[in-house]
């Protein structure tokens, strides 16, 4: 059965009449592979399987020095624009409360407490949230999902490619963006 992906791309899925050519298909075998759980990672790999695809997204952050690790999500999830809003969000808040006298609140500042841990643990609370969300949306879209570092073999191997611990998989179709 094929498929038309979005761009004019067409995808087969790997359903076949012959019994014995389905056996011999390894379990890495996909029409597509997304490099990358960020936002356009994730909204191909879940359109193309949409559409009928075998899709697996690889998503891998290599730990910082501090040992710091990310969920799905990219870059804006995880240390971008969401934490950034949120920290913004409490900071207009404490200025929202300093100001409220002047808009008939009684606000005692002596009262008015902020816990910087607390906001650092509701960030990263809210953050693990999403990156479940995303990986339930994947799985709920049947893309395969694997928190691996993939690449490209620099030898030419074929239809297949490298990724995570040396596995190969094969592809169907290769198209790079950038």
């Amino acid at each position: 059965m094929s498929s038309n992906l979005r761009g004019g791309a067409t995808a087969s899925s790997s359903s076949s009449s012959s019994s014995s050519s389905s056996e011999t298909k390894s379990s890495y075998e996909y029409d597509l592979a997304v490099i990358g759980g960020g936002s356009g990672g994730m909204a191909c790999a879940k359109e193309a399987a949409r559409h009928g695809a075998r899709v697996v997204l690889f998503d891998y952050v290599k730990p910082s020095t501090q040992g710091t690790k990310w969920g799905l999500g990219g870059t804006c999830v995880n240390v971008g624009c969401v934490p950034k809003k949120l920290m913004h969000r409490a900071a207009v808040i404490g200025q929202t409360l300093h100001d409220a006298h002047h808009f008939g609140w009684n606000v005692a500042e002596e009262d008015m407490k902020f816990d910087w841990n607390q906001l650092v643990t509701n960030t990263r609370n809210h953050i693990r949230m999403l990156n479940f969300g995303y990986k339930k949306g994947l799985k709920s879209a049947s893309v395969t999902y694997i928190n691996g570092l993939a690449s490209f073999p620099e030898h030419n191997d074929g239809p297949k490619k490298r990724c995570c611990s040396n596995d190969l998989f094969s592809l169907h179709q290769m198209h790079l963006y950038q």
